[in-house]
């Protein structure tokens, strides 16, 4: 049966305190993932993994902090499971591989959190080593300025978008790199990570990890996993462990994955974090997707959640939660919050042919922010201007790279403008444009940035 529904799962940044507040209240099952990591790492109750995600009055420690980014991507799949939505593919993003291995049955919820600390623990003497640099161009850019720089080490990490590509290796070699495509115009960003993760240089840390995480049970895969590290699906019978301390350095091949499961009929992707980095991905990446980022908006969790299990088919309801472990603050009552879904995209055309209008999916109602649609058209007539396009072909939904042809460099230059002319002031080389690759993306952006001052 052709895949059609994937489950994304982030990897480390993914993650904000408060993730999960609101949905713990309606979903009992994120507090038994949450207790079962707790038990699983033998935490006291004054420093439990609940304290810390809804408290945030524990210590950070980056034991804490991945277990708390793995655990919101495990709660978050739990939930929509529970609720019948059952996934063609789980596909994890770097770090998220071990949540995606977890759903899948390969390792227990609780072992998963302890293969998490192995690796914090492995990782901990290459700290300095190296780092990670995210440049919104494609792969024949980022050859020209490898070049430039005479970066012999560096190596591509991750290639998550068409225009968002991510180098590994040594801190002087990205720091030239970095200077040379800021001088370009180009939006460069560098990682969290402190070493270069998905190197070869980090061959090493592999048995260090497979000798801590050796007290880990390993279980056949209940669910289909394909992994943009290996780049293949995975056998049944495989290690999960072993395969997920390889991808320390292996480069995530994350546009590849995507381009694949759609070639295979997948058409609906859901991002199991707090961010919509993955999905705004896929989007940039294929046409003719549906995507659903349920935990984007912390005041809209439990509404969007249950749009996301409506919009996949789930029949059942989750057993109701209890109370958090710190309740909010009291004040006056919140208006009632809206379904974050991401727009559908219209499929391409073949080619030659004329196309048929496709049928309207049916999907939850939304309303727009105050303003929205003049800013929709607002962008609309800059781009189409600058581009020497008539409006009506700039919609809100083509994307500005594969749709309307404006590279890397034109589009820093017009996101420059288009904030501007919007009334937001901020620095368009610090806006990860890769993120941005529809008008109405942008719009979005720019109404969040006047709300948020």
């Amino acid at each position: 049966m052709a895949p059609e529904v994937v489950f994304l799962f982030p990897g480390l940044g993914s993650y904000r305190h408060g993730a999960l507040h609101q949905a713990s209240q309606e979903f009992a099952v994120v507090g038994q993932v949450l207790a079962e990591i707790d038990d699983a790492l033998a935490l006291p109750s004054a420093e439990s993994l609940s304290r810390f995600v809804f408290d945030g009055d524990v210590t950070e420690t980056q034991e804490l902090l991945q277990a708390a980014n793995y655990a919101c991507s495990v709660a978050t799949a739990k939930v929509l499971l529970e609720c019948g939505v059952e996934p063609d593919v789980l596909v994890g993003h770097s770090f998220g591989e071990m949540a995606a291995m977890a759903i899948a049955g390969a390792v227990s919820i609780g072992d998963g959190a302890k293969v998490v600390r192995h690796r914090v623990t492995a990782l901990r003497d290459w700290a300095g080593a190296g780092g990670m640099l995210a440049i919104g161009a494609d792969l024949e850019a980022i050859g020209h300025l490898v070049g430039l720089a005479r970066a012999r080490k560096l190596v591509v990490a991750c290639r998550n978008a068409p225009q968002q590509t991510v180098l590994s290796g040594p801190n002087d070699e990205l720091a030239a790199v970095e200077s040379i495509a800021t001088a370009l115009g180009l939006p460069v960003s560098s990682l969290a990570p402190p070493f270069p993760s998905h190197h070869p240089m980090m061959t090493p840390v592999i048995d260090v990890f497979l000798d801590l995480a050796s007290d880990v049970v390993r279980r056949p895969f209940g669910r289909t996993v394909y992994s943009p590290m290996h780049g293949r699906f995975y056998g049944l019978e495989e290690d999960p462990v072993a395969r997920f301390a390889e991808g320390v350095r292996l480069p995530v091949g994350f546009v590849d994955a995507v381009r694949l499961l759609h070639a295979q009929g997948a058409r609906k992707f859901v991002e199991t974090a707090v961010s919509r980095a993955l999905v705004r991905s896929v989007g940039e990446t294929v046409p003719g997707v549906e995507l659903h980022a349920p935990l984007a908006n912390p005041d809209t969790e439990v509404d969007a959640l249950r749009a996301v299990i409506a919009a996949l088919g789930g029949t059942r309801a989750a057993a109701p939660g209890g109370r958090p472990a710190v309740q909010p603050a009291a004040g006056p009552p919140r208006p009632a919050p809206q379904p974050v879904v991401e727009p559908l995209l219209e499929p391409e055309a073949p080619r030659g042919l004329e196309a048929r209008p496709a049928p309207e999916p049916p999907r939850e109602p939304t309303v727009e922010p105050s303003g929205r649609q003049d800013v929709v058209l607002k962008l609309r007539t800059l781009y189409a201007a600058a581009l020497g396009y008539p409006v009506d072909l700039v919609t809100e939904e083509a994307q500005l790279e594969g749709d309307l042809g404006v590279d890397s460099l034109k589009q820093t230059a017009l996101l420059n403008r288009a904030l501007e002319d919007n009334g937001v002031r901020i620095d368009p080389r610090g806006v990860p444009i890769w993120q941005y690759g529809t008008v109405g993306h942008i719009a979005d952006y720019v109404v969040d940035r006047r709300s948020t001052g």
